[in-house]
């Protein structure tokens, strides 16, 4: 609970160069960890990212850098094939 009252307070800190990265990404991959849920900047990048119609795609804790590898092969697979747009 701690880690995550820290974590929830550095929002405004991160937001504006997150914001300016994400517009030159592809998608958004929100990486489900401790204090994801109650991040207004998260909530901002997401809003963002459905404005610029670019998909998000959510990873659970549970999984591996191995997992999360895998998934970014498969959307970068997915774009190349116009599956979803990039």
């Amino acid at each position: 609970e701690q880690a995550k009252d820290i974590l929830c307070k550095d929002d405004e800190l991160w937001l504006r160069p997150d914001l300016a990265i994400l517009s030159k990404c592809d998608t958004l991959v929100v990486f489900k960890q401790v204090g994801w849920d109650c991040s207004d900047g998260l909530d901002r990048e997401m809003e963002q990212t459905k404005k610029q119609r670019k998909p998000i795609f959510f990873i659970e804790d549970k999984y591996t850098l191995n997992d999360i590898f895998v998934l970014v092969q498969k959307i970068n697979t997915y774009m190349n094939e116009g599956v979803i747009d990039g």
